[in-house]
């Protein structure tokens, strides 16, 4: 059995000095990982129990945040590489990155440096989000109905770039000629991508495509069909099947 640490990064009050001595702890009573909370905002609609829905969307959970819009919480993605240079032995991670709130391919590259800093240690979690509030916060408004295609669309430009020497995307959300995004991940063919849907119905698409080991089938059959040249993908809206869901051509060499 793993063990792993969730940080209290997201919390009405916390500090650095907390968030040091519990990580030293982990790591000092070998466990695998430690991992922070990727929160933007919290509404004042919160402290009132007037969000838009209930908590992460699960039936009887309050419309409210166990958090207050007055805290001083840390925001988690910031802590990642603070985390890479204060451990040696634990996996990181943010449990989980709310995609919809970054670009995919900036944050593809970003994770493959922190890979690097890490010594090959970052586990990648992915979610849609839930919180329209938070989503308008991040000027991400118009992505709330169809989130669940930006996760994918993601989770495609990042395995294409990490596994690519140059990589391009035509997508609803991404659309991008042939590019080289740098260092490629120190783990191979890529990093451990975790997935959360919690009980969105709608999330249950991406959660098929078994994306939660470096060494997947669906990771698999594109890097066998990409060649070491370089990949474009067209994602193809006709097919229903993970690995007929691209297009893909050679590209030249």
């Amino acid at each position: 059995m793993k063990l792993a640490l969730y940080l209290p990064n997201f919390r009405d009050k916390v500090t650095v000095k907390e968030l040091e001595d519990l990580t030293a702890l982990a790591e000092e009573l070998d466990f695998d990982s430690v991992w922070t909370l990727d929160r933007i905002v919290v509404p004042e609609a919160s402290d009132h129990g007037e969000l838009a829905y209930s908590f992460g969307m699960i039936p009887g959970f309050p419309k409210q945040l166990p958090v207050s819009s007055r805290g001083e919480w840390y925001q988690g993605w910031p802590l990642i590489p603070w985390l890479a240079a204060k451990t040696t032995k634990l996996r990181i991670g943010m449990s989980i990155t709310d995609t919809p709130y970054r670009a995919p391919a900036v944050l593809a590259a970003e994770c493959a440096t922190i890979d690097h800093l890490s010594g090959g240690r970052l586990n990648v979690g992915v979610g849609a989000g839930w919180m329209p509030e938070e989503f308008a916060a991040a000027s991400a408004s118009h992505i709330f109905p169809r989130r669940h295609t930006h996760v994918r669309e993601t989770l495609e430009i990042m395995q294409g770039i990490w596994t690519n020497e140059h990589f391009e995307y035509h997508g609803e959300f991404a659309d991008f000629d042939l590019c080289g995004f740098g260092a490629k991940p120190v783990q191979q063919p890529h990093p451990p991508i975790f997935f959360s849907g919690l009980k969105d119905p709608s999330a249950q698409p991406i959660a098929s495509r078994n994306m939660t080991s470096p060494g997947g089938s669906a990771s698999r059959t594109r890097r066998a069909s990409c060649g070491s040249g370089g990949a474009r993908f067209r994602p193809n809206s006709t097919s229903s099947t993970p690995s007929a869901r691209w297009t893909i051509w050679r590209s030249a060499a």
